[in-house]
């Protein structure tokens, strides 16, 4: 199955990103240290507030602040914009989730930095 990212873009999910130019004090942070440029979703855990997604390159790091006082993020990994397969965990504000391997169906490595 295929994400339709024109109905993302549609229902204002997608915005122009750039990675690690937002650096709040309460946030969180993903990076990626896969040797691929992958494709992230974030969303605020309590349903609140907007769903971001962005594409990293290898290296690359996103900050964003939380809605709502939210602290916890969902955070979804795709190997492309058009997949439905990916892997998926969750953060705190503070902390940086740092993917380390894209792996399919959850396998994903990752590691939580403060």
């Amino acid at each position: 199955m295929r994400l339709n990212m024109a109905l993302l873009a549609m229902a204002g999910l997608m915005a122009n990103f750039h990675p690690g130019a937002v650096t709040p004090a309460l946030a969180y942070c993903v990076e990626n240290q896969d040797p691929e440029k992958v494709f992230f979703v974030i969303e605020p855990a309590k349903g609140t507030g907007e769903r971001q997604a962005f594409w990293l390159q290898s290296g690359e790091k996103f900050c964003g602040k939380p809605d709502s006082g939210d602290t916890k993020v969902y955070v979804r990994v795709f190997e492309s914009d058009e997949d439905l397969e990916g892997c998926s965990t969750i953060s705190t504000a503070t902390k940086t989730v740092r993917l380390d391997k894209l792996g399919l169906y959850d396998r994903c490595a990752w590691s939580f930095l403060q």
